[in-house]
């Protein structure tokens, strides 16, 4: 039995998609049925770049790993582009705070418990209700973070975590898929963000053939739209699309030999 770990977010285990729909498990069980290879899924979350190497490193001594698929998301990114931050320190607490990387004022990639929007409710996946006036208010915030150069930082800090786990995978001789980021249509600043790492990314991954999906995109080859309503979740046809990626790409490229 094969190990397949995947460091993501929230899309692995999204509420509103019944578990054995959610695309990991389409792609176990198209691996099982027409290659004959039995997997064992493993997930990762990660919400900040830091420890992240380090849940990795102690995941692959409980369980060796054969392969590993790590999302490029944007919400790490966005966190640490924002000016105004929100959040919840270890005790519970909600504090605010100014991001200033260059000062070493970094809450986002300190505190894992984070508020990011109160208006969304967990478990809604219809459209989410926000203010004109709060939805331009999130984008000017993103914007003047963008600016004073977070954006700029959060980059090079996600670079560096890659090649970190590039060099690890390398040196344990465990196989590496990126996979890249999808769409957001929920936002413009975030949505313009997603194109922009897909194109950050995928260009300087080429130096490294390590081998990336690009999973940018609003409908499949069916014209299925991708998104719930409300642009945030991906919807099942999002799911099925990105199985069938990681599918393909695992037979093309033998990854689990």
């Amino acid at each position: 039995m094969k190990n397949i770990t995947i460091v993501g977010g929230c899309f692995t285990d999204q509420h509103n998609i019944d578990k054995e729909k959610l695309y990991h498990q389409t792609l176990k069980r198209k691996l099982l049925n027409n290659n004959n290879i039995d997997v064992v899924i493993n997930i990762i979350r990660y919400e900040r770049f830091a420890k992240c190497l380090e849940k990795i490193l102690r995941s692959h001594k409980n369980k060796p790993i054969d392969l590993l698929l790590f999302h490029l998301r944007t919400e790490p990114v966005m966190r640490l582009s924002k000016l105004y931050y929100i959040y919840l320190d270890d005790k519970g607490n909600v504090n605010h705070s100014l991001n200033l990387p260059f000062f070493n004022l970094v809450n986002p990639e300190k505190y894992d418990l984070l508020i990011t929007d109160r208006r969304i409710a967990p478990m809604d996946s219809s459209v989410a209700e926000e203010t004109r006036l709060h939805h331009y208010l999130r984008e000017m915030n993103y914007l003047a973070g963008y600016l004073i150069g977070n954006r700029k930082f959060s980059l090079k800090k996600y670079f560096e975590l890659l090649m970190s786990i590039y060099l690890f995978c390398r040196e344990n001789k465990m196989k590496l898929l990126i996979i890249g980021p999808v769409s957001r249509p929920h936002t413009f600043f975030e949505n313009k963000l997603s194109d922009y790492l897909h194109h950050f990314f995928s260009q300087r991954l080429q130096k490294t053939k390590i081998p990336y999906i690009d999973c940018l995109g609003y409908y499949d080859k069916h014209d299925n739209y991708l998104f719930f309503e409300n642009g945030i979740h991906v919807s099942k046809a999002g799911h099925d699309r990105i199985a069938d990626m990681i599918f393909d790409r695992i037979c093309v490229l033998d990854l689990l030999n």
